[in-house]
């Protein structure tokens, strides 16, 4: 599965650095699922978080193997070939994690943003290519809707 990836040698046996998102807990904020950095052992928030801290982390230190974490997945993402990846062992979690969002809703009209629980690095990858504009949000044109 990692095929491709040559930063299998940056996995390393971490302790998490919290028990949910750091930056997250620090200023309040819920998130969806989280994500261990398998290079220091810093725990983030997924793409489909608000505020996306792992991916963050990745921009800033330049680690790029991920576990998730939260609720335990098993899986390993490496965020410069944007593949998945083996990893050795799973990361033991420290106990119940607090603050799991399970779903927003979202009504017609009310502007809020629905948040999924299920979530993955190629969704979150694709949803940041249509974002800046690279996939169309509608592959065929709409018609307007029947007047009267």
């Amino acid at each position: 599965m990692s095929c491709g990836c040559t930063h299998m040698d940056t996995i390393r046996s971490v302790t998490p650095s919290a028990k949910g998102c750091e930056e997250c807990l620090r200023i309040g904020t819920e998130w969806v699922h989280l994500r261990l950095c398998r290079e220091c052992g810093h725990v983030g928030c997924c793409d489909d978080s608000p505020h996306r801290h792992a991916t963050a982390h990745f921009h800033a230190t330049r680690h790029s193997i991920i576990e998730g974490y939260d609720p335990p997945e098993g899986w390993g993402w490496c965020f410069i070939y944007e593949t998945m990846v083996d990893l050795p062992d799973q990361t033991a979690q420290w106990g119940p994690i607090p603050r799991f969002v399970e779903r927003q809703t979202v009504r017609a009209g009310d502007g809020a943003r629905g948040l999924s629980v299920r979530s993955s690095p190629a969704r979150g990858r694709w949803r940041r290519r249509r974002r800046r504009g690279r996939i169309a949000k509608r592959a065929f044109p709409v018609p307007p809707p029947p007047s009267g």
